[in-house]
């Protein structure tokens, strides 16, 4: 049951950012967000307080909420563990995030380790931080880095006309 939970999750992360279900775009009167945002804020509270922070990045712990409430789409679900899964994928997803001289680069290890690159930069999960991040309203502003070819065009474009991100990256 728990592994059919984790493909689920998988294939809702992946699906729900193809399919434009990963941010809602708010209630048909304009009056704001379909989910609000404050709903959710208990879980990013306590994985908050449950970490000892060991590797603070471009946005530590205490800038999460912040960060979180206004980039990463909102889900809810009946099911406690996979709502509480995702937002645990979105709190750790941005902990990787991280600011260089250079531009803005996806970590896969928050600690340095001997066989990444430049910045601790590791390229082989490079479409995997683009699917992950396909929901993330500020995508844009750190995708490119690293990015080669058409795909950085795409995120380009895609940035400069408010559209989403293309579902298919030719660099992976």
């Amino acid at each position: 049951m728990r592994i059919l939970r984790i493909i689920f999750l998988l294939a809702l992360g992946l699906a729900s950012a193809d399919a434009g279900l990963a941010r809602a775009p708010g209630r048909a009167d304009g009056s704001g967000p379909v989910l609000p945002p404050e709903n959710f804020r208990h879980y990013i509270e306590t994985f908050n307080r449950n970490d000892a922070e060991l590797y603070p990045q471009t946005i530590p712990n205490s800038a999460a909420w912040d960060y979180l409430s206004a980039n990463m789409p909102l889900f809810e679900c009946p099911d406690p563990d996979i709502e509480r899964t995702y937002y645990f994928r979105w709190w750790t997803f941005r902990k990787h995030i991280r600011q260089t001289p250079d531009g803005f680069v996806v970590t896969e290890f928050l600690p340095p380790v001997p066989w990444s690159g430049k910045h601790n930069g590791i390229s082989c999960p490079a479409g995997h931080h683009f699917y992950e991040a396909a929901g993330c309203a500020t995508r844009a502003s750190w995708t490119t880095t690293g990015a080669t070819g058409s795909a950085k065009e795409a995120v380009r474009a895609s940035t400069a006309s408010g559209r989403r991100m293309p579902s298919t990256r030719s660099f992976w």
